[in-house]
Parts: structure tokens; C-alpha cells; sequence
């Protein structure tokens, strides 16, 4: 539908328990009358409500559900809300507070929790009541605070109220909390205040950071005075608040050690603080409180920024290599789902190794790679790579990745030239030594061979090509031989590598076997024969066995 709701003309309505979707508008309003829609469900529109500007009409919205626990979406009352979007100038529209889930929703009562800063006070002194750690299991929206002399808040949206006491006595101060279903707390929330005529303590709360990481423990330095002289032994309790948000886990908690304790004789009480741990920027307020026999409470308080940390994810590609190769390592950083672009990442290993950059600026998707090259090792290695990123606004991030690095293994090949060789005869090795395909220089090379014969040195060096050059002399043999050569190139660093090769030795031909003035056989049989048979046809001719007649 275009519009789910369109209201005009010069009737006042009241919209509520409906479910309100899958329009281009929810509802929309036209006129100069006044509207209220409390508790409907209105999400999937393009517009959740909107209103004609030109009109007059105005629209109190406040306890509906839009689609996300964070409210409607306003370009300037709600940025942050991901619910449907509403219109308006702010002012025509009112649609704080809203509720955190759809209204068919099983609700349960809010918790009051109820602190102050001072029990022990004189008269006219500020007291301050802190109902922040109050919870639900949505959200609390309101507060009435009732200090027990008569007086209250009313419903405020303050967690935080202040209040003096004119009159000695003791007063029994109480908080309600309501929540965003307005369902109020039944429970007891309860402090009592004295007011007496004292003179009160001085307190000052001084950190050593007003921002800092959720990781990092801050020192804490209170000191307590009368006025003009410091005081000693007087009791120190600290306690921290900070403001509940929906999707915050338990482990939301501030704490001291130690959370209490006295002060020394120039008045000073230490204490350290470890923040709790955030997904997002979250403001905590610390409270220090001072009490000692013959003087009211004094206190103070401070806030403190705690920042999320960027969420690191490090990678290695490959992540098990051998001696001397590479792997790629990507450090990918984000927050809350989303990549973090222009973060300083510096990366970095246990063990020795190198890489392309050891700092580098995350890009638009969160992301920077740097070159590993592993060391070389004797047995395999576990190298632990760490990348830390840092960025304004945000407690560094930190991940680690393991590479595996295994012992490289030379590689070595045999040539021979000739690969055949007479008995006695020699040929040319050449022992070419490699790791990754690349040369590898001042490499050991040692050969020898199974079938006997004799190289112009048994171990060599290589060049810088990867070369070593042997002679080989074959053994005499009267009968063909195949010999295995044999060669281990080794060198600091790398797994020893073999290899082997097959030569053939052929025997040498000796005088006497076969063979006329070291001649063969067969060379002088075709010297002979053509002889022989020219005396036996001359005889033949003079004899006149053969007759040649003339032409």
C-alpha cells in the first residue's frame, strides 16, 4: 500500500494495537488536529510515519515498536535508531520514548538499584542518588526518586538526582524505576541519610587517564583533607555506574583493588582501576566516598571514557612452509561488524624471519598484507605472528596467527658427459644443488659411486651458480658395467639432499682377442678377401680355366 494509515480532515484519533507494515508510509498525517498512537508495531515501510509540514497537525508516537530494538530512525532525534524512518521537524512528531521490542512482547518488571555518595551529612549538603544500576530486561526509561522528607523527583529520565536535606533527622530515600513497557518496579530500593551538624570531609578523586582501553589498569589517587590539613585513617569505598544499553553483556563491571581502604598519614588512599569491558564508547562516572568519626561524608567523582577495541582477525597463506619460503599474512581489522579503514597495524613474530613491512595503514576494507620469508631452520619451527592495530577512538586490537616453518630440503640432480664410457676413460660430472628452484651457493657436495672408479676429488663447494665439478674415471672392466654414482649435498639450515645417477662403463678392446697387428678382425678380412680373389681369378686366367675372348 502507499500509505498504511492516512489520517486528514479535523478529527482528533487514536491509533493503538495494531500491526502497522509493508507500506511506502505507515502512517501519514495531514491537518491542523492533534493525533496519539501509542503501542502498535510499525516496521517494513519505507517511511514509518511521517507528517504534512504545511499543516499544523501534531503527533504524540511515543511507546510504539519500529522494527529495531533501537527505535526509528531521525536524521537529528534518533541517527543511530534502525528501525523504520520517521519524519517530521522534531517537534510535530514525538515519538520518545519508544519500545525496545514488538508489543506482543512477554515483558518482566524493572529492578531498582538505588546508591548515593554520602549517608552522614549536615544540613543543606548535596547528596547524590545514583539509580544508573537499575536493569531490565529491555530498558529502563524513568525514574522517581522520593527522599523520605516529603519531597521527590517526579518521573524523570535522570538515573542521576541530587537533593538537600534542611532539617536534622534521618530520612529514608527510596527510587521506582519504570520500563520502556511502563511497568514500574515493585522491589525495595532503599538508603538511609543522616543529617547531623558536622563539618565534612574534603574529597578529591584524581585519575591517572580520563580515557583509556578496556584492557588497561588505571591508577586511582583520592585524597582526603578537613579543609586545611590532610586526614588520616579515614575510610575510602569506591563504586562505578555507567549507562545500561541493550546488547551489552554481563561482563559490563568496573573494578577496584582495592575497593576500600584507609587513608595514609598524608591523607592519600591508591587504588587501581580495570575498566569494564565495551562494544562501544561507554562513559563510566567512579565515586569516591570519605567517612570518618566526628565528620560528615565528604566525596567526588570523576568520568572516565572507556574505548571499544578494534577486533583483529590475522591470517597466513600458506600457513606451513618450509625454510626460507613466504607467506602471505593479512591482518583484517573492524569494529562492530564493520571494516576499519586508516588503522596502523604493526606486525611482528617470536622467532626470526622477515617481513615486507612490519607497519602498515589498514585499507578501505579493513585491510593490509605484508610478505613473511620464515627463517631457516634445523627442526620444525612454530613462529607465533602478532598484529596489534591502533586508531584514534578506539583501545588497540590484537590477534595472532601461527606459521609452521619445516626444515628445507636441498635438491640435487647429476650430469654426466659423457654418460657412457670406456673402461679407464673419464667424464665430467656436474652436481647442480637447488632449494625452491633457486641456486643455493657454498652447498657441500660429496660423491662417490658403487661400482668402483675414481673422481678428481670426492667433495666439492658449490659456485654461485649451484655448480660442482667432478672428473670420474671409469674402472677397467673386460665386460660392460653399470655404476651408480652417487651425491649428498649438505649445508646449515637445510634438510641434506641425494641423488644417484647410472653410468655405463664399456670394456676397452685388448691385443690378442679377436684382433691382427691391433687391428680388428673384421678390418682385416676386408683387406684380405678382395686380395685372395684377384690371385685365385689371375691363376685361373694363365692356367686357361678362364678364357677372356676379345671384343
Amino acid at each position: 500500500n502507499n500509505k498504511g494509515f492516512y489520517i486528514t480532515g479535523q478529527a482528533n484519533t487514536y491509533i493503538t494495537r495494531n500491526s502497522i507494515s509493508h507500506n511506502t508510509f505507515g502512517i501519514f498525517y495531514e491537518g491542523d488536529t492533534d493525533h496519539t498512537v501509542y503501542y502498535n508495531d510499525i516496521y517494513s515501510n519505507q517511511h514509518g510515519m511521517d507528517a504534512d509540514e504545511t499543516f499544523t497537525a501534531t503527533v504524540n508516537a511515543e511507546y510504539n515498536y519500529w522494527g529495531h530494538e533501537t527505535g526509528p530512525h531521525h536524521i537529528s532525534l534518533n541517527p543511530t535508531g534502525e528501525g523504520n524512518p520517521v519524519g517530521g521537524n522534531g517537534i510535530n512528531i514525538d515519538f520518545i520514548s519508544f519500545l525496545t521490542a514488538p508489543i506482543g512482547y512477554i515483558n518482566t518488571r524493572p529492578t531498582a538499584r538505588l546508591l548515593t555518595d554520602k549517608t552522614l551529612v549536615p544540613p543543606n549538603q548535596i547528596v547524590t542518588f545514583i539509580a544508573t544500576n537499575s536493569s531490565d530486561d529491555r530498558r529502563v526509561d524513568k525514574y522517581l526518586f522520593d527522599f523520605g522528607d516529603g519531597s521527590n523527583s517526579d518521573w524523570t529520565t535522570l538515573s542521576i538526582f541530587v537533593h538537600k536535606y534542611s532539617s536534622l533527622g534521618t530520612y529514608n530515600a527510596t527510587v521506582t524505576a519504570m520500563d520502556d513497557f511502563s511497568v514500574t518496579s515493585d522491589n525495595v530500593a532503599i538508603v538511609a541519610i543522616s543529617v547531623q551538624n558536622l563539618t565534612s570531609l574534603d574529597v578529591s578523586i584524581t585519575p591517572s587517564a580520563y580515557t583509556v582501553g578496556h584492557i588497561q589498569q588505571v591508577p586511582i589517587t583520592i585524597h582526603v583533607t578537613n579543609g586545611t590539613n590532610p586526614v588520616e585513617n579515614a575510610h575510602i569505598t569506591l563504586f562505578s555506574v555507567h549507562t545500561y544499553k541493550l546488547g551489552y553483556t554481563s561482563n559490563m563491571h568496573t573494578s577496584f583493588v582495592p575497593s576500600s581502604g584507609f587513608t595514609n598519614s598524608t591523607g592519600y588512599f591508591v587504588t587501581m582501576l580495570s575498566p569494564p569491558n565495551v562494544t562501544q564508547i561507554t562513559n563510566i562516572r567512579i565515586t569516591a566516598t570519605a567517612s570518618k568519626n566526628g565528620y560528615a561524608d565528604g566525596s567526588d567523582h570523576e568520568y572516565l571514557a572507556v574505548l571499544p577495541p578494534l577486533l583483529v582477525q590475522v591470517t597466513a597463506d600458506p600457513s606451513l612452509i618450509e625454510s626460507e619460503a613466504i607467506s602471505q599474512v593479512t591482518a583484517h581489522v573492524t569494529y562492530n561488524g564493520q571494516p576499519v579503514a586508516n588503522a596502523l597495524v604493526t606486525i611482528s613474530s617470536d622467532s626470526n624471519g622477515n617481513f615486507s613491512a612490519e607497519t602498515g595503514i589498514t585499507d578501505s576494507n579493513g585491510n593490509i598484507t605484508v610478505v613473511f620469508t620464515a627463517p631457516q631452520t634445523f627442526t620444525q619451527l612454530n613462529v607465533t605472528t602478532t598484529a596489534t592495530a591502533t586508531k584514534t577512538g578506539y583501545a588497540d586490537g590484537e590477534d595472532q596467527v601461527k606459521i609452521t616453518v619445516n626444515p628445507g630440503t636441498l635438491n640435487v640432480q647429476i650430469t654426466a658427459n659423457p654418460a657412457t664410457v670406456e673402461s679407464k676413460a673419464s667424464s665430467t660430472l656436474t652436481v647442480h644443488v637447488t632449494y625452491n628452484a633457486n641456486p643455493v651457493a657454498d652447498a657441500e657436495v660429496t660423491v662417490w659411486s658403487d661400482g668402483g672408479g675414481d673422481f678428481s676429488a670426492t667433495s666439492q663447494v658449490t659456485d654461485s651458480n649451484g655448480n660442482a665439478a667432478f672428473t670420474f674415471t671409469a674402472p677397467q672392466t673386460t665386460t660392460q658395467l653399470n655404476v651408480n654414482i652417487k651425491a649428498t649435498a649438505t649445508k646449515s639450515g637445510y634438510i641434506d639432499g641425494e641423488s644417484q645417477r647410472e653410468m655405463i662403463v664399456t670394456p676397452e678392446a685388448a691385443p690378442g682377442d679377436g684382433s691382427v697387428g691391433g687391428l680388428p678382425l673384421t678390418t682385416i678380412l676386408l683387406i684380405v678377401v678382395p686380395i685372395i680373389v684377384v690371385a685365385i681369378v689371375a691363376v685361373m686366367i694363365k692356367l686357361k680355366i678362364i678364357y677372356l675372348a676379345p671384343e
